[in-house]
């Protein structure tokens, strides 16, 4: 690489995180966690795995015994370059997540179909990125791609929905007994503030607030558990209910989510595993019972105007 070559992504990311170390922004002993750090900066995980590795080869973090990176050693001031504003965001995850937030917002709907050329237009960027965006939302079960014809919004069955929050009753306790290892009283308090934000609005809350906040509750508690792996099987499960979800309105108060994300959150403190489950598992499975009663009384929408 020659001198005048434009720095990469990695490396902008090294150093946007060795000057927050410089800054007392990441104090000794900060767990760096690959997902919430990605989330920040619109970046992939795989990007700050990768700045990760480069403070760990500077003696700056260190894997501690559970596996997790944590900041041994803070630079002196002035060791390193005075950051700049981060903004560099990566063109396809900024697409993809822009697709995603107008599928929550119900702006594309479950069995719509929509064309990479007019996203390429909406989002004004390369239809390289666009079709790189569609295909990573596949993967999340979002959307499936139409040969010839573009790519459609999943518009999940009932034996779809019932399949899929059977597969969350089964890994998110998995996930729930880890992460009450792990999960700091920060985090529980961060969430369960949402939750009297939402209880308090009392339904005054736009559908894409509350499916945002739902999805990232439970986000939040994969997180929890440091594990990857769980977070990669879980979190496309969390997504893809979005594509019934976007499709009827819940029969229940808008706020009853939160009310029951409330409980399972103040189980967690008490690090009450048996209580935690219970209300974990009670919370989906009304969920799923509430989603197959409103698909069941809804008219098929093709014959509604």
């Amino acid at each position: 690489m020659s001198s005048n070559s434009q720095p990469t992504l990695v490396s902008r990311v090294h150093q946007h995180l060795l000057a927050k170390l410089a800054s007392d922004e990441l104090s000794k002993g900060t767990h760096l966690n690959a997902t919430t750090l990605a989330r920040e900066l619109g970046t992939s995980r795989t990007t700050i795995r990768k700045a990760i590795d480069q403070l760990i080869q500077d003696k700056w973090v260190e894997i501690d015994e559970r596996r997790h990176p944590v900041v041994v050693k803070i630079p002196t001031n002035g060791a390193v370059p005075t950051d700049e504003t981060f903004e560099f965001k990566n063109q396809t995850e900024r697409t993809y997540r822009e697709i995603q937030e107008k599928v929550l917002r119900g702006e594309y709907l479950p069995g719509q179909t929509v064309r990479a050329q007019d996203l390429v237009k909406e989002f004004s960027v390369s239809l390289i990125t666009v079709r790189q965006a569609l295909d990573w939302l596949c993967k999340d079960g979002m959307f499936v791609r139409i040969p010839r014809r573009g790519w459609q919004i999943v518009s999940l069955t009932v034996s779809e929905i019932t399949d899929l929050y059977h597969c969350r009753l089964l890994l998110e306790p998995v996930a729930l007994k880890e992460a009450m290892k792990h999960i700091t009283n920060e985090t529980i308090d961060r969430l369960e503030a949402e939750c009297d934000a939402v209880i308090a609005a009392n339904g005054n809350i736009s559908r894409y607030e509350r499916l945002d906040n739902d999805m990232r509750f439970h986000r939040t508690l994969v997180e929890s558990t440091g594990s990857q792996t769980l977070l990669e099987v879980i979190a496309p499960l969390i997504r893809k209910r979005f594509a019934f979800k976007g499709q009827f309105s819940s029969q229940h108060q808008p706020h009853t989510y939160a009310i029951e994300h409330k409980s399972i959150l103040q189980a967690i403190r008490k690090r009450d595993l048996k209580l935690a489950t219970k209300c974990l598992t009670a919370h989906i499975s009304r969920a799923l019972n509430t989603h197959i009663e409103t698909y069941e009384n809804v008219p098929n929408q093709e014959n509604s105007n």
